[in-house]
């Protein structure tokens, strides 16, 4: 069973800014995000089971951070970075 995505309308506003270059990278991300969330490193080395993770995609430009709701299964997309080189 797949986890249900959500993002907020900042996130939403910043995938409407990224380059090209980066949406297929980005949907291939969240294809694993609603698959395997828990695979995704947690966002701080302290507490491996942390529900706050992150993803590389795109060749480690960008960065997705997440919260994993278990109860819900559901993955709230928190933060996406991309880097222009």
């Amino acid at each position: 069973m797949s986890y249900r995505l959500t993002r907020s309308a900042l996130v939403e506003a910043v995938i409407a800014t990224l380059p090209l270059q980066a949406l297929t990278p980005l949907a291939e991300a969240t294809v694993v995000l609603s698959l395997s969330p828990w695979s995704g490193a947690p966002f701080t080395g302290h507490n491996p089971d942390a529900p706050l993770r992150s993803l590389p995609f795109g060749e480690g430009r960008g960065i997705v951070t997440y919260l994993v709701l278990e109860a819900d299964r559901q993955v709230d997309i928190v933060q996406i970075v991309w880097l222009d080189l």
